[in-house]
Order: structure tokens, then C-alpha cells, then sequence
């Protein structure tokens, strides 16, 4: 029978917390991947690698609903403190800090990615339905609280995001090439739907064909 619930790892004075609808296996995972090097939270990995299998303890500290999960899981980040977990707020990535090299990293990681549908099915089915009790709202809220954002940041993202949209019609012939896709709002389009069209996800809006600007 499937135990659901909150774990915590222990490597001498380091800690992890986490939880589970399935807390034995979740627990195996946890075991597996740091024994074959696979585990994806590195900071984990190195202290294992660091102290050893002798010094790796992982025990379940409570039983839950599943309903319950994310509350209680940060009910126990708030006490316990855990330094292993990548962020202070349950659920999430919240709070955690990139260093300038793991910025680079995942952006060149994800250079060219796409997901299948079956993947963005999956994401979506995950975050369907989900529930955040009073206390875990508050957690996010908190966390993003006292984070400002320059006004040259604001300006880098605004144009970073901008791509200029190229209009043709069906016979390939270029109409008229816009600074971004909400501009063509000015001429009676939906800037939704000539996105989707640059990302091949829509053949055409309005019998026109829509393209990213190359140079």
C-alpha cells in the first residue's frame, strides 16, 4: 500500500526535505540516483559524494493526505531548515539562486528545445486542479517580496522579447514586415494567433502566412 507523506534526508549536519504521494519509492529513487552519481540536485549529490553511504540517512517524519503535501512539506523547511533543498518554498523554485554559470548553462541547454504534445500534456495534467492552502500562498508571496527590478533590466526584457514578424500572403509575397507580433494589432490581428503561426503551431491567421523575421 502506497504510503503518502513527508521524508527527510540526513548526511550528518546536512539537511533534505521532500514529499510524496508515494513515499517508498520515492525514497529508492532518492537512494539509487545518489549511489550511481545521477541525483539532479548536485549540491545532494556532492555532499554524498563528499561523507559517504555510512552517513546517509533517510527516514519518514510524517504521514499526510495529499492534499496536505506542500503545506506540510514547508511546515517542516520553516523548523528544520534544510540546507540541501534548492528552494526555501515547497513546490517550487522560488528563492533559488543561479550563479552566473548555471544561468549560462540552462540557457544553452535549452537552446533549440521543444517539448512533444504528450510532454506538455503531462505539465499540464500535473498543474491541473492543483490547490496551495492559506499558508503556502503566503510562503510564495513572501518570497517574492522586496525583489525589484532596475529600470534598465525592465527595458532588456521588454526588447529581448520582442521579435519582428514578417506578414506574407499565400502566394509567399511579403506584405509588410511588423517590429513585434503586438503590433499587428494596429492593423486588425490577433498578436496571439500570428505567434502561434511563427511557432508552426497555426498555418495561417487571416489567410496570410506569418514568420519570424530572419536576417
Amino acid at each position: 500500500m502506497k504510503k503518502c507523506g513527508i521524508y527527510k534526508i540526513t548526511i550528518l549536519n546536512n539537511i533534505y526535505i521532500g514529499s510524496s504521494s508515494n513515499l517508498h519509492r520515492r525514497m529508492w529513487e532518492h537512494s539509487w540516483k545518489l549511489k550511481n552519481n545521477k541525483h539532479v540536485n548536485r549540491h545532494l549529490q556532492n555532499v554524498y559524494n563528499k561523507y559517504g553511504i555510512n552517513n546517509f540517512f533517510i527516514e519518514i517524519i510524517e504521514e499526510c493526505n495529499v492534499d496536505l503535501l506542500l503545506e506540510r512539506e514547508q511546515y517542516y523547511i520553516n523548523i528544520l531548515k534544510p540546507n540541501l533543498n534548492k528552494s526555501p518554498v515547497a513546490g517550487t523554485t522560488l528563492g533559488l539562486k543561479l550563479t552566473e554559470k548555471q544561468c549560462l548553462t540552462r540557457k544553452l541547454n535549452n537552446l533549440g528545445r521543444k517539448h512533444s504534445e504528450e510532454s506538455i500534456q503531462k505539465r499540464v495534467s500535473k498543474i491541473k486542479g492543483r490547490k496551495y492552502s492559506e499558508e503556502h500562498r503566503k510562503n510564495i508571496s513572501n518570497s517574492k517580496k522586496g525583489k525589484c527590478i532596475s529600470e534598465e533590466h525592465k527595458l532588456k526584457l521588454i526588447n529581448g522579447n520582442k521579435k519582428p514578424v514578417c506578414c506574407y500572403n499565400k502566394e509567399g509575397i511579403l506584405i509588410k514586415i511588423y517590429s513585434c507580433a503586438s503590433d499587428t494589432l494596429i492593423d486588425g490581428y490577433t498578436p496571439t494567433n500570428v505567434t502561434r503561426c511563427c511557432k508552426n503551431k497555426l498555418k495561417t491567421h487571416k489567410n496570410l502566412i506569418w514568420k519570424y523575421y530572419e536576417k
